[in-house]
Protein backbone atom coordinates (compact mmCIF):
# COMPACT_ATOMS: atom_id res chain seq x y z
CA UNK A 1 0.00 0.00 0.00
CA UNK A 2 1.04 3.16 -1.12
CA UNK A 3 1.63 5.69 2.27
CA UNK A 4 0.13 8.58 2.20
CA UNK A 5 0.38 12.23 3.87
CA UNK A 6 -2.35 13.97 5.85
CA UNK A 7 -2.36 17.69 5.55
CA UNK A 8 -3.49 18.84 9.28
CA UNK A 9 -5.94 20.89 9.34
CA UNK A 10 -5.57 24.47 9.92
CA UNK A 11 -5.53 26.10 13.20
CA UNK A 12 -5.29 29.60 14.51
CA UNK A 13 -2.03 30.32 15.88
CA UNK A 14 -2.26 33.87 16.00
CA UNK A 15 -5.57 34.11 18.34
CA UNK A 16 -4.87 32.17 21.60
CA UNK A 17 -6.89 31.05 24.62
CA UNK A 18 -2.96 30.88 26.46
CA UNK A 19 -3.09 31.84 30.17
CA UNK A 20 -0.67 34.34 31.73
CA UNK A 21 0.51 35.63 34.53
CA UNK A 22 -0.64 39.02 34.42
CA UNK A 23 -3.12 39.86 31.65
CA UNK A 24 -2.49 43.63 30.19
CA UNK A 25 -5.47 46.04 30.07
CA UNK A 26 -7.58 45.21 26.92
CA UNK A 27 -6.97 46.94 23.99
CA UNK A 28 -10.03 48.31 21.87
CA UNK A 29 -9.96 47.61 18.69
CA UNK A 30 -12.37 49.33 15.67
CA UNK A 31 -12.60 48.90 12.18
CA UNK A 32 -10.09 47.62 9.47
CA UNK A 33 -9.16 49.84 6.12
CA UNK A 34 -7.20 48.58 3.43
CA UNK A 35 -3.66 50.02 4.27
CA UNK A 36 -2.87 53.44 1.48
CA UNK A 37 0.02 55.72 1.71
CA UNK A 38 0.15 59.57 2.46
CA UNK A 39 -1.42 59.80 -1.06
CA UNK A 40 -4.08 57.24 -1.18
CA UNK A 41 -2.48 54.50 -2.95
CA UNK A 42 -2.79 51.04 -2.27
CA UNK A 43 0.25 50.54 0.36
CA UNK A 44 1.47 46.64 0.07
CA UNK A 45 3.47 44.92 2.66
CA UNK A 46 7.65 44.81 1.59
CA UNK A 47 10.94 44.53 2.56
CA UNK A 48 13.67 47.11 4.11
CA UNK A 49 16.36 44.20 3.87
CA UNK A 50 16.48 44.66 7.50
CA UNK A 51 16.69 48.40 7.91
CA UNK A 52 13.87 48.29 10.05
CA UNK A 53 14.15 45.70 12.62
CA UNK A 54 14.26 46.18 16.07
CA UNK A 55 17.73 45.96 16.87
CA UNK A 56 18.72 48.60 14.06
CA UNK A 57 16.42 51.38 14.46
CA UNK A 58 18.02 54.58 16.48
CA UNK A 59 16.01 57.69 14.94
CA UNK A 60 12.95 58.38 12.95
CA UNK A 61 14.13 58.79 8.94
CA UNK A 62 12.08 61.98 8.51
CA UNK A 63 11.56 65.51 10.40
CA UNK A 64 7.63 64.18 10.26
CA UNK A 65 6.52 63.35 13.74
CA UNK A 66 2.77 62.03 15.06
CA UNK A 67 -0.30 64.81 14.36
CA UNK A 68 -1.69 62.92 16.76
CA UNK A 69 0.63 62.06 19.92
CA UNK A 70 2.87 65.18 21.02
CA UNK A 71 6.21 64.13 21.62
CA UNK A 72 6.13 65.78 25.74
CA UNK A 73 2.48 63.46 26.20
CA UNK A 74 2.17 61.31 28.79
CA UNK A 75 1.18 57.93 25.74
CA UNK A 76 4.09 59.39 23.63
CA UNK A 77 6.64 56.19 23.04
CA UNK A 78 10.19 56.18 21.91
CA UNK A 79 12.18 54.24 19.74
CA UNK A 80 14.33 52.93 22.67
CA UNK A 81 11.15 51.73 24.69
CA UNK A 82 9.21 50.69 21.74
CA UNK A 83 12.72 48.78 21.07
CA UNK A 84 12.48 47.40 24.66
CA UNK A 85 9.33 46.25 24.27
CA UNK A 86 9.96 44.43 21.18
CA UNK A 87 12.89 42.30 22.55
CA UNK A 88 11.43 41.53 25.38
CA UNK A 89 8.88 39.22 24.01
CA UNK A 90 8.53 36.14 23.46
CA UNK A 91 10.60 35.04 20.34
CA UNK A 92 8.93 32.55 18.11
CA UNK A 93 9.24 31.74 14.59
CA UNK A 94 7.52 33.14 11.64
CA UNK A 95 6.32 29.97 10.01
CA UNK A 96 5.53 27.45 12.95
CA UNK A 97 7.13 24.60 13.44
CA UNK A 98 4.82 22.27 12.72
CA UNK A 99 3.79 23.58 9.38
CA UNK A 100 6.45 21.76 6.87
CA UNK A 101 8.35 23.82 4.50
CA UNK A 102 10.04 21.35 3.09
CA UNK A 103 10.63 20.90 -0.27
CA UNK A 104 9.78 25.06 -0.98
CA UNK A 105 12.10 27.96 -0.86
CA UNK A 106 10.48 29.15 2.48
CA UNK A 107 12.52 29.28 5.43
CA UNK A 108 11.65 30.35 8.84
CA UNK A 109 13.22 33.55 10.90
CA UNK A 110 12.64 34.26 14.64
CA UNK A 111 10.55 36.95 15.03
CA UNK A 112 9.31 38.75 19.13
CA UNK A 113 5.33 38.19 19.25
CA UNK A 114 3.45 39.88 21.80
CA UNK A 115 0.55 38.58 23.11
CA UNK A 116 -2.37 41.10 23.36
CA UNK A 117 -5.41 41.13 25.58
CA UNK A 118 -7.73 43.01 22.62
CA UNK A 119 -11.29 43.60 22.50
CA UNK A 120 -13.08 43.46 18.94
CA UNK A 121 -16.78 43.81 18.42
CA UNK A 122 -17.51 43.66 21.76
CA UNK A 123 -15.80 40.87 22.50
CA UNK A 124 -12.36 39.34 24.64
CA UNK A 125 -9.56 37.66 23.42
CA UNK A 126 -5.74 37.27 22.85
CA UNK A 127 -4.12 37.45 19.44
CA UNK A 128 -0.57 37.21 19.01
CA UNK A 129 1.70 39.91 17.29
CA UNK A 130 4.71 40.74 16.12
CA UNK A 131 6.28 43.70 16.65
CA UNK A 132 8.02 46.05 14.52
CA UNK A 133 9.25 49.59 13.00
CA UNK A 134 8.66 50.66 9.70
CA UNK A 135 6.78 53.01 7.44
CA UNK A 136 3.63 54.82 8.28
CA UNK A 137 0.15 54.35 6.45
CA UNK A 138 -2.02 57.20 5.30
CA UNK A 139 -1.70 59.97 7.14
CA UNK A 140 0.48 58.32 10.39
CA UNK A 141 4.37 59.72 10.88
CA UNK A 142 6.75 58.94 13.00
CA UNK A 143 5.53 58.00 16.74
CA UNK A 144 2.11 56.65 15.73
CA UNK A 145 1.26 53.15 16.26
CA UNK A 146 -0.69 50.90 14.10
CA UNK A 147 -2.11 47.40 13.69
CA UNK A 148 -1.79 45.73 10.35
CA UNK A 149 -3.90 42.13 9.79
CA UNK A 150 -3.80 39.43 7.05
CA UNK A 151 -5.25 36.64 5.90
CA UNK A 152 -5.63 34.37 3.14
CA UNK A 153 -3.90 34.17 0.01
CA UNK A 154 -4.27 35.60 -3.62
CA UNK A 155 -2.57 32.49 -5.15
CA UNK A 156 -4.45 32.16 -8.73
CA UNK A 157 -6.54 28.97 -9.24
CA UNK A 158 -4.00 27.80 -12.06
CA UNK A 159 -0.72 28.21 -9.99
CA UNK A 160 1.63 25.75 -10.00
CA UNK A 161 2.03 26.06 -6.06
CA UNK A 162 -1.40 23.91 -5.92
CA UNK A 163 0.05 21.44 -7.45
CA UNK A 164 2.97 20.83 -5.16
CA UNK A 165 2.08 18.71 -2.31
CA UNK A 166 5.49 20.26 -0.84
CA UNK A 167 2.93 23.88 -0.66
CA UNK A 168 0.35 22.25 0.79
CA UNK A 169 0.89 22.73 4.68
CA UNK A 170 1.78 26.48 3.96
CA UNK A 171 -0.92 26.81 1.86
CA UNK A 172 -3.36 25.55 4.72
CA UNK A 173 -1.34 28.31 6.71
CA UNK A 174 -2.13 30.80 4.90
CA UNK A 175 -5.47 31.03 5.92
CA UNK A 176 -4.92 32.07 9.34
CA UNK A 177 -5.72 35.36 10.47
CA UNK A 178 -2.09 37.21 12.01
CA UNK A 179 -1.26 40.42 13.11
CA UNK A 180 1.28 42.65 13.66
CA UNK A 181 1.63 46.02 15.47
CA UNK A 182 3.98 48.72 14.32
CA UNK A 183 5.59 52.01 15.21
CA UNK A 184 6.08 54.39 12.66
CA UNK A 185 9.52 55.79 12.06
CA UNK A 186 9.08 56.62 8.51
CA UNK A 187 7.01 58.19 5.93
CA UNK A 188 4.29 56.54 4.38
CA UNK A 189 4.18 55.15 0.85
CA UNK A 190 3.43 52.48 -1.61
CA UNK A 191 5.98 50.46 -0.11
CA UNK A 192 4.71 49.12 3.34
CA UNK A 193 8.55 48.67 4.62
CA UNK A 194 8.65 47.02 8.17
CA UNK A 195 10.82 44.88 10.02
CA UNK A 196 11.83 41.79 8.39
CA UNK A 197 10.86 39.45 10.71
CA UNK A 198 7.05 40.95 10.82
CA UNK A 199 7.13 41.17 7.13
CA UNK A 200 7.81 37.64 7.18
CA UNK A 201 5.28 36.54 10.24
CA UNK A 202 2.43 38.14 8.04
CA UNK A 203 2.91 37.59 4.86
CA UNK A 204 1.66 34.77 2.86
CA UNK A 205 2.58 33.03 0.03
CA UNK A 206 1.73 35.12 -2.87
CA UNK A 207 3.38 38.34 -0.72
CA UNK A 208 6.23 36.46 -1.17
CA UNK A 209 6.54 36.04 -4.56
CA UNK A 210 5.63 39.33 -5.98
CA UNK A 211 4.79 42.08 -2.62
CA UNK A 212 1.27 42.17 -3.61
CA UNK A 213 -0.60 41.63 -0.06
CA UNK A 214 -2.00 44.69 0.77
CA UNK A 215 -3.10 44.42 4.58
CA UNK A 216 -5.61 45.96 6.67
CA UNK A 217 -4.93 48.32 9.31
CA UNK A 218 -5.79 50.56 12.27
CA UNK A 219 -4.08 53.19 14.41
CA UNK A 220 -3.71 52.20 17.76
CA UNK A 221 -2.12 54.34 20.66
CA UNK A 222 1.97 52.70 21.22
CA UNK A 223 1.10 52.94 25.14
CA UNK A 224 -2.58 51.09 25.08
CA UNK A 225 -0.35 48.38 22.84
CA UNK A 226 2.30 48.38 25.15
CA UNK A 227 -0.40 48.00 28.36
CA UNK A 228 -2.67 45.18 26.77
CA UNK A 229 0.45 42.63 26.32
CA UNK A 230 0.62 40.03 29.03
CA UNK A 231 3.53 39.61 30.74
Amino acid sequence: MVPTTVTPLPVDVTTTTTSATTHGDALSLAAWSPAISAEGAAATLNTHNGGYDLPSVDVCFHDKYSDIVSRDAANWISIDEWKAFGLSRSVTTTIPASVSTTGTSVAARDVNVAQLTVTEGGVEKTIDAAIGFGHGVANLKCGDCYIVKTSGTNLPEGSWIHNDANFDELIAYDKQTRYSVIRTVDIATWSLEISDPALYYLLPLDGRIDHSTQPVYQRVDCKEVMGSAQQ
